[in-house]
Formats: C-alpha cells, structure tokens, sequence
C-alpha cells in the first residue's frame, strides 16, 4: 500500500558527500572591501564580491557568464542583507540571475542563500524572469525577496522560474506581485519542464489582473506547472492573487501539493492536464479558505484531471467547494477525508458528463447544496444516492479551534476527529485501514503554511545599482 510519509517523492535533498573543494562564497555590497574583481578563489568573508551577479555567473551578467569564476558545484553563496540590482534578462527562460554552473548528486548544490531581508531587482530595460534555473541541475535558492515594482514583469514567466532543470529547490522566498493588463501566464514560481524540484516555505501574493479582461484569469496563480514530473510544492502561503497554485499543461505527473495555505483567492488549487497513464499525484492536507470574486472554487478540477487524489484538505468559505469545470477526458480522481465548510455549492459537478471521480469519508459543513449531472441536491442523503458514492460522509459542524484567527484545528469534541480511515498512510505507520481526523490537520505536529512571517516587508526605497 502506498505511503505518502516514505513515498513522496525522490528527492535529493541531502547528500552525503560534497566536494573537497566546495567552499562558501561571500557577497556583501554594505562592505568597503566588496570588489567583483576579486577572484573566486580569493573571495572569502573579508574579500566578498558586491553583487550577487558576479557570484551567480561569474561575469557581469548571465550572457558573459565565466564557469571557471561563478560558483560551482557543493558552494554556498552567501549573500549579506541589502538590496542588489542587475539587468533585466529580457527573457522568459533566462533568469537575470542565471547560475553559470550546475551542482551534481556528488559534490552537492549550489546553493544561494540570503543572510537577512536581500532584495533582487533588476532594471525595466529588459523585464524577465529573476532567480532559478535554466538548463541548470542541482541549484538552491533561499530566502531572497523579489517585488515586481523593482523587478519589473516580462509576459508569459514570472519572477521565479525552473525551466528544463532537475533537482532545484526554490525556499523561504517572497514574492510580491503587481497587477497585470496582460492576459497570461503571470506566475510567482513557474515550473516547466522540470523534475525532482520543490517550492517550499515561499510566501507569493499579488498576483491578479488591473483590467476586467485580466481580472478573474486563473493565469494569474501563485505557483504554476507545465509539463513537469515529481515536483512537491509544501508550505508555501499564497493569498491576494487570482489562483493559488495551478497545475496547467503538458502533462504533469507525479506531483504533491501539501501543507499550503491559500486565501483570498478566485481558486484555490485548479488541476488540468495530468497524465492518464504515468504517476499518481497528491494534493493533501492544504487549508484552503475565504474566495473572492464571482463564481470562485476553493479545488477547481478541469479539462484533463487524471491519477489525482484530492485528500484531507480544510476548505472553507468559498461559493464552491470543489467545482468541476471542463469536464473532459478525466479519470481515476479520488476526493476523501475532505472538510468542505461554509460554502453556497459543497461538491458542484452539475457539468460532468461521465463520473470519473469517487468519494468517501468528506466532512460538510453550512453548506446548501451539492450539484450533480444537472440537478441540484439541497440534503446530503438526496447527495449520496444522486451520486452513488460518498457513504461514510456526514454533516456536521468540524468545531475549528478558531477559524477567524486562521485556526482550523479541529476542537477536542469535534465529531471530525477520528471520523475518516488514513487511506494514505499519512502517519506513516504502514496502516492505511485506521482512523485518522477529517481535514488537514491530523495530529497536533502538522504544520501548514510558510515559516516565514506574515508581516511581509513592505517594498524596499533608496535603492543602490548595481552593475
């Protein structure tokens, strides 16, 4: 039986051996001693380089890049609190920060981590994307702040982007968005082509459209996946954009969305385009709250669904739950142990024609009604037998600790406790036939949502430029 605790993906995250000659890189534009002609092997604490581009490509900028001189395989770039600006890539593919080199599963990442709040900006001659990966393997990047007002946007990418790349990690960041009139794919975080990578602990928002046309586009998501494989997106918080985190195109696979927490959004999470035949993904234990606009979704299963189990998720306050929309070459869709709380329509699939999806043990809550092959259900017996399905849901009140203050933990007299069977051996103790709490929180270590602070710095002024 699958173990989603032993089984989520095939990462390599941490590695035993490294490089006898990785080392730490130092950049600091605040220091007196900053020179980019310092060579990399002369760079140290007390000789850093002054801008980040210089360490990322060895050169001035990611078209001149130098291998012998960026950072290599097993270093870790350090990069002193500040802001640091460089010229725009003027690409979709290219981040203006590019790493020269890759990292390998012998000599480790490499890896570019901010020492306190560091802003990437880059100048609007040439918008593009800012930090990740292209063609580049084993690349790390953590906890830098990128704000579209100072990094402007360029169409169809976003300020993050992992592009034909395997193995690169995207945490703790922040990205503020702006309002777009451009109608496409305007992400925080944009995988394409990728595989075994992660988007962990980022914070993205802002990420909605200036112009009715642009206003309601779920292409405006948080974090957005084209034709990847064995990616894992957790604890990231992404609010204030028009979806959260949209699985698109090109046949994804083997994908696992978990521990996130998305509000203030048009859709939650959308799903399209997954394989019918390649992989399962997983989109468990997410707490999905407070839509906004007309018509918005808490899940939104679409056109091309397949070999996805929508799990122990918390969604709350939404016109529809879980909405199916374009409903079109679908398959294999497992929906189970959900809270579905506060919603006009719990579960709408009043447009589905063949049923492709099965249910059991979701948990609904203030809710009117359920929709199904054209007919509305307005009890949750008339529900169960208009589907056939769902036996073991019940409705009732999940009594959240304190859902106003973000608390959507289950209370000590919840009838949710212990209401649905651990199917995904989310404990990871081989048994998949115990009980296990209905929604995302099923034991008291559960952390969903970022690391990082709510309180996002506000945009950075008097910026210093960099060349």
């Amino acid at each position: 039986m699958y173990s989603m605790k032993k089984s989520v993906l095939v990462l390599v995250l941490s590695l035993a051996s490294f490089s006898a000659t990785a080392k730490n890189l130092y950049v600091n534009n605040s220091s007196a001693s900053c020179n980019d002609q310092t060579t990399y092997a002369a760079n140290d604490a007390s000789n850093p380089w002054c801008t980040l581009q210089r360490a990322a490509s060895g050169a001035d900028s990611w078209a001149n890049m130098n291998t012998t001189e960026a950072a290599k395989a097993g270093d870790t770039v350090l990069v002193n609190a500040g802001s640091y600006t460089t010229a725009g890539s003027g690409s979709r593919l290219h981040p203006a920060y590019e790493p020269a080199n890759s990292g390998n599963a012998t000599d480790g990442f490499i890896t570019f981590e901010a020492q306190g709040n560091v802003r990437l900006n880059t100048t609007d001659s040439a918008p593009g994307s800012v930090i990740g990966a292209y063609l580049r393997n084993y690349i790390k990047w953590k906890g830098f702040t990128i704000d579209e007002s100072t990094a402007p946007y360029r169409p169809d990418t976003g300020p993050i982007t992992i592009f034909s790349a395997d193995n690169v990690i995207i945490e703790n960041c922040v990205v503020r968005a702006s309002p777009s009139a451009i109608q496409d794919n305007h992400t925080g975080i944009r995988f394409e082509n990728a595989t075994n990578s992660v988007a962990r602990g980022n914070v993205i928002h802002g990420l909605t459209g200036s112009v009715p046309e642009t206003s309601t586009a779920h292409n405006y998501a948080g974090i957005m996946l084209y034709g990847n494989s064995d990616i894992l997106i957790e604890n990231n918080h992404v609010f204030d954009s028009n979806a959260g985190i949209f699985i698109k195109g090109n046949n994804n696979y083997n994908i696992t969305v978990r521990y996130n927490l998305i509000h203030d959004t048009r859709k939650g999470i959308r799903t399209t385009y997954t394989h019918p035949t390649l992989g399962h993904s997983y989109i468990y234990q997410n707490i999905i709250r407070d839509g906004v606009g007309d018509s918005n979704m808490g899940i939104n299963i679409a056109e091309y669904s397949n070999n996805v189990t929508y799990a122990n998720n918390t969604i709350d306050n939404f016109q529809n739950g879980i909405y199916f929309s374009n409903s079109t070459n679908q398959s294999n869709l497992i929906i189970r142990n959900n809270i579905i709380s506060n919603t006009n329509n719990a579960l709408n699939a009043w447009s589905v024609g063949d049923k492709a999806f099965t249910l059991d043990y979701n948990v609904y809550f203030n809710t009117n009604e359920w929709a199904f092959l054209g007919a509305i259900q307005t009890s949750i017996t008339s529900w169960k037998s208009a589907v056939s399905d769902d036996a073991n849901a019940d409705l009732h009140d999940p009594q959240f600790e304190n859902a106003n203050n973000n608390n959507f933990r289950l209370g000590s007299g919840s009838l949710s406790n212990a209401f649905a069977i651990d199917f995904l051996d989310l404990d990871g103790d081989s048994n998949t036939t115990e009980a296990v709490n209905a929604g995302a929180y099923t034991s008291s270590s559960d952390f969903i949502g970022s690391p990082l602070s709510v309180s996002i710095p506000s945009s950075p002024t008097n910026l210093r430029v960099l060349q």
